[in-house]
């Protein structure tokens, strides 16, 4: 695959300018979730997580994306903060919840397992999301199956990338930003973070998903307002 696209360890970046800004954030903020649901494989990784910072980070990116103009919603302010936890016991507790350890994960973090069709159907629609927007899989570099979160998250994360590098084409973009959401993403993660409610409670995954899902909630009204504008444009 590509290495600019679903997969990637490193997060895309964008010169932030007048007329990117809000894309440029909304990448950020992608790139952010995604690796805040991707296993804590280092020492660095893990240690951010054990002491707040990831909580921290994507908290002070989605304070700026609030303050955008135009009627966005609130975005994670109730939420409080998780029990303390040694950056040994980060990948243990990952573990614990995502990865099957008798057939089946506490809690699942594919599609398949939340939303409404097959996985063959599932992964021919995400596939062909995919390559339209030139992403590649000859390689075999996608890191997780197509409908895990990560990839869909660092997917949006791609498309808001492409959006705030070229804004001039930045309509066609952001409808399929929109579709992602409204097909993908806003179906499915609200069930994730109810079943990380139930088993995650004073962990840190339980205020990443509060804040995944208040962000996916929030940046969909944030896109139909965007979408609705454009199509009023000749």
């Amino acid at each position: 695959m590509s290495a600019a696209g679903p997969g990637m360890q490193t997060p895309l970046e964008v010169a932030v300018r007048a007329d990117n800004h809000v894309a440029a954030l909304r990448s950020r903020i992608y790139a952010q979730l995604a690796a805040a649901f991707r296993y804590p494989s280092s020492e660095d990784d893990a240690g951010r997580f054990s002491d707040g910072s990831a909580e921290r980070e994507l908290r002070e990116l989605l304070n700026l994306f609030e303050q955008l103009p135009g009627d966005v919603a609130v975005v994670g302010r109730s939420r409080r903060g998780h029990a303390g936890i040694g950056s040994d016991g980060v990948d243990a507790l990952y573990c614990s919840l995502f990865e099957p350890t008798s057939g089946q994960a506490r809690v699942s973090l594919y599609e398949r397992d939340h939303g409404r069709h097959t996985r063959e159907v599932l992964w021919e629609d995400l596939f062909r999301c995919y390559t339209h927007f030139g992403l590649e899989f000859d390689d075999g570099g996608l890191k997780e199956a197509p409908d895990h979160l990560v990839i869909e998250l660092e997917f949006m994360h791609y498309l808001t990338f492409l959006e705030a590098s070229n804004p001039e084409t930045s309509r066609g973009v952001a409808l399929a930003q929109g579709d992602f959401l409204e097909h993908h993403l806003a179906v499915w993660v609200p069930r994730v973070c109810l079943a990380l409610e139930e088993h995650s409670r004073d962990s840190v995954y339980h205020g990443l998903a509060a804040l995944l899902r208040d962000f996916v909630s929030a940046d969909r009204d944030h896109l139909e307002s965007t979408i609705h504008e454009l199509r009023r444009l000749p």
